[in-house]
């Protein structure tokens, strides 16, 4: 089952992402089986707004999935 934000990026809704940021919705939903991002998703499928709609809200376009493994990265 695809979230409101997957849907959104899916097809390049940046009206809905940002109305879905407002409301405190979760932008960084995981697909399960691929560890890719709604971000991932709008980008992929050229939805530059969208995409634009994800940074405005804050969403970091490089999240880190795991602590950085010494104190040099």
């Amino acid at each position: 089952m695809s979230s409101p934000s997957w849907m959104a990026a899916a097809n390049g809704h940046a009206d809905i992402i940002r109305v879905l940021a407002a409301a405190g919705a979760d932008l960084y939903p995981q697909r399960p089986d691929q560890g890719e991002k709604p971000l991932v998703e709008a980008a992929s499928k050229n939805h530059f707004e969208a995409v634009r709609a994800f940074l405005e809200a804050g969403v970091d376009p490089i999240p880190r999935t795991e602590p950085p493994e010494d104190d040099y990265s």
